[in-house]
C-alpha cells in the first residue's frame, strides 16, 4: 500500500488509511472492542471517498477465524464491509486464496457470501492476479459505480493487464 500511496498512480483523490490492528499486547477479552474501534477509525477516515479498498494480510477470514482470535488481524470479516456498503461507498478487497478447493471454485464461493452482505440489486465480481500466490481483488461496487466498475475490469483483463490477470471476470 506504501508503494501505491507514494506513487501517485491512483490520483489525489482518495485516502489511505494505513492504521494496522494487532492482537499481540491485547488481552482476548479486549480484542473484539479493539478490533471495533480500529473499525471506527477507519469508517471516519474514508467518509466522503466513493471507493474502499481493504488490504487485510491475508484476505476475508475462514471460518476457522474469529474477531478475537489472534490471527484475526491478518483478516477481514465479511461483515465489517457493511457499514461502508451502507454509506454506497463501492467496496474492493485484496484476498489471497487459500488451500482447499480450485482457485475458480474458491472466489465463486467468496462471492456468493459477499452477495448476502451487499445491497440487492448490486452484483460482487471479482479479478483473479495469477503472478505468484494465487489472489483475488474482490469487489462490491455501489450502485452508483457498478456499471463503470464492471466494464472497467471487463476491459482491464481483455486489455494489457491480460499477462497478470486471468482474462476473466468472475460474477456472482
Amino acid at each position: 500500500m506504501k508503494s501505491i500511496e507514494k506513487s501517485g498512480v491512483v490520483g489525489d483523490e482518495i485516502k489511505f488509511f494505513d492504521v494496522s490492528i494487532t492482537h499481540k499486547t491485547i488481552a482476548a477479552n479486549s480484542r473484539r472492542e479493539e478490533r471495533v474501534r480500529w473499525l471506527e477509525r477507519a469508517y471516519a477516515a474514508t467518509e466522503g471517498y466513493q471507493v474502499v479498498f481493504f488490504d487485510p494480510d491475508n484476505g476475508l477470514n475462514p471460518v476457522s477465524v474469529e474477531k478475537h482470535h489472534a490471527a484475526a488481524p491478518s483478516y477481514l470479516f465479511v461483515d465489517e464491509i457493511a457499514p461502508f456498503l451502507n454509506r454506497e461507498q463501492s467496496v474492493i478487497i485484496y484476498h489471497h486464496m487459500g488451500r482447499v478447493g480450485t482457485v475458480q471454485n474458491q472466489i465463486l464461493r467468496t462471492l456468493t457470501k459477499l452477495k448476502e452482505f451487499a445491497p440487492p440489486s448490486v452484483h460482487p465480481f471479482a479479478l483473479r492476479y495469477r503472478v505468484g500466490n494465487s489472489r483475488a481483488y474482490l469487489t462490491i461496487p455501489s450502485q452508483q459505480h457498478e456499471r463503470l466498475l464492471s466494464s472497467r475490469a471487463d476491459r482491464m483483463v481483455l486489455g494489457n493487464w491480460n499477462g497478470p490477470f486471468e482474462p476473466v471476470v468472475y460474477r456472482s
